[in-house]
């Protein structure tokens, strides 16, 4: 270890020397040089800042016609994965480079963003050198950014053990026809089109911003330059997701905002009115329509499903692929069940089984999940959302929600099952969520993002459902891409944050478990058929076909073998894409067809 920081050390004194003639000459070609050093950890994220002082410049804003087109980054160490790097303007607008891109590999090569690289660096194996797309777009320098000044690229360095690494030199090009902003001017899907005060959508958090949307309901083609049948609004965004958020494209919760800064619920794509969104990415779901697929399905078989449309970004001028915009699944509760009546007395609540995330407000299960590791749950209260109530609600949520928690513990520990948890629950609304999970095998579906809710002078109800990014085969790991097996049984070797006995346990009462079955059986015969299944995915490809050749093109993601989510050699474009989809879905409904009555007691 030491005689690597000490190797380091000398390179930096090296290349230090030299870059001095160096960083000169190349001054004149529009090239400027910057000197590195030791990185620093920065257990608190606090970040390693280097400075470049431009000048000269053949123009002061750059555009499209003069900007920025290469940011050169030499750097070594030992572990890549924990590298965070962002370039930041004299202005102070910020694009990330990268983001816990790559795997747990050392890194000592040359790396080059350029907005036109063919290759992502998230997706990519080491040795990781040459050219790459960095995470945001060197697009948004080029949109009338000061380009003389001081320019710092700042690097994060999560690594715990004690070594340490080094940025030897780093550069920035500036020259003729650089990367600006390309907008797109039509599309079948909605446009939804934004303007934020922060040029990279990575560092978002309760910024100010306007959106315009634009959605044609009688079906013609959504046009950028259509006024007659765009709103537009103020809005806040904030930057949302656990693991997501360290890929290139992010999602966003939004708020809508009326005068003086209230809320202001808007009927938004021929979604009902509402003032809370979420702008989902969804990058690694190279199908596109896992979510609203499933969204419709299980709102065919009778659950409280949230409304969702598939849409177009345009971020400050720039093409940003296609998202998935949908109500946000508390507040669709709130809205939708709760009446928007607000008590806070903990009579009526919303609760979600989740990562446990410092600022979120909850408790611990007194009881293990069903995994070798062993870990509690931790169950996030969503509402009340504000949060000195919520706080001061533990006690009063937890007491009640742990009846249902304790008699479903009880019943998988014991011999005997205790019913006492029917007169705890709405039946149906678990027996639907647990059907829409197992139909998709969603990996997530039973310990990450489960909602359940409760009304005043109600019982306990499951969902609404959220998030199948990962489900229906498109996971690698843990069984998840093939049709066989239930998911609500699957004991985890690894995973610290497991399923809770609650799903089993339901399994292991007789009633729970007929009712289910004849529920499965029921819906396959009317509202989940192979054809109504067909037909959804059909719709879905139809409307978005073109929309999905422009997203891949500025997002290379098909076909790749590095990120956790599903890989064939023979699933290569978006077509290959939507026909393993379909042949897993419905594969997956044979299966459960042919041991569905397995589960009777």
């Amino acid at each position: 270890m030491k005689k690597f920081a000490f190797g380091l050390l000398a390179l930096t004194v090296i290349c230090s020397l030299s870059f001095y003639v160096w960083s000169s000459l190349n001054e004149r070609d529009g090239i400027y040089t910057g000197i590195g050093s030791v990185i620093k950890k920065t257990p608190g994220l606090d970040t390693t800042s280097f400075t470049i002082n431009v000048s000269g410049l053949k123009q002061d804003l750059l555009d499209g016609h003069y900007g920025l087109t290469e940011v050169i980054v030499n750097l070594k160490h030992q572990n890549f994965y924990n590298i965070d790097m962002y370039l930041e303007a004299p202005n102070g607008e910020r694009v990330e480079l990268n983001c816990q891109s790559g795997g747990y590999d050392p890194i000592s090569k040359k790396l080059i963003f350029k907005d036109d690289a063919k290759r992502l660096i998230f997706i990519e194996n080491s040795p990781y050198q040459g050219e790459y797309k960095p995470n945001g777009f060197l697009a948004w320098f080029n949109n009338r950014c000061q380009g003389n000044g001081k320019w710092r690229l700042k690097i994060v360095d999560t690594n715990k053990s004690k070594g340490r690494g080094v940025l030897l030199y780093w550069q920035l090009k500036f020259g003729n026809n650089p990367p600006a902003p390309k907008a797109i001017a039509s599309s079948n899907l909605p446009l939804v089109v934004i303007n934020c005060p922060v040029v990279s959508p990575k560092k978002v958090h309760d910024a100010k911003a306007t959106m315009k949307v634009v959605f044609n309901e009688n079906g013609q083609v959504n046009l950028l330059s259509d006024t007659a049948s765009a709103i537009s609004l103020p809005i806040e965004l904030k930057l949302r997701g656990n693991s997501s958020t360290k890929l290139p494209r992010k999602s966003y919760s939004l708020k809508l905002k009326g005068k003086k800064q209230k809320l202001k619920e808007v009927s938004i794509a021929g979604i009902k009115p509402t003032s809370e969104w979420i702008l989902g990415s969804n990058l690694m779901d190279r199908s596109l329509i896992r979510n609203p697929l499933t969204y419709t399905l299980f709102k065919n078989i009778g659950g409280n499903s949230i409304e969702s449309k598939l849409c177009e970004v345009i971020w400050n001028n720039q093409y940003m692929g296609v998202y998935l915009l949908s109500e946000k699944p508390d507040y669709s509760i709130v809205q939708n069940v709760f009446n928007n009546e607000k008590i806070n007395t903990g009579e009526q609540y919303i609760v979600c089984k989740d990562n446990h995330e410092d600022g979120k407000i909850g408790w611990y299960s007194r009881h293990k999940n069903y995994t070798k590791v062993g870990k509690k749950s931790f169950i996030i209260i969503k509402y009340p959302d504000k949060q000195r109530v919520a706080r001061k609600l533990i006690p009063v949520i937890e007491k009640d929600f742990s009846k249902f928690d304790d008699a479903l513990v009880n019943s998988f520990d014991n011999p005997v099952v205790d019913t006492s948890y029917r007169s705890l629950i709405d039946m149906q609304s678990f027996i639907n969520y647990m059907l829409i999970n197992e139909l998709t095998k969603n990996n997530d579906g039973y310990k990450l993002s489960c909602f359940m809710y409760k009304p005043k002078n109600g019982t306990l109800h499951a969902g609404p459902v959220w998030d199948f990014d990962r489900a229906l085969g498109n996971l690698n790991s843990d069984g998840a891409s093939t049709a066989d097996g239930w998911r609500f049984s699957f004991l985890e070797e690894r995973a610290t944050n497991g399923n809770p006995k609650w799903w089993p346990a339901l399994m292991e009462d007789s009633l729970f478990a007929k009712t289910f079955v004849d529920s499965w059986k029921n819906n396959r015969k009317n509202v989940i058929t192979d054809a109504t299944i067909n037909h959804q995915i059909d719709s879905l490809v139809q409307l978005t076909k073109n929309a999905a050749a422009r997203n891949f093109n500025l997002w290379p993601v098909l076909g790749i073998n590095n990120s956790g989510f599903y890989y064939s050699p023979e699933v290569k474009s978006f077509d290959d894409e939507i026909n393993y989809l379909r042949n897993f879905i419905l594969n997956r409904a044979h299966w459960i067809d042919a041991h569905i009555n397995e589960l009777i007691k």
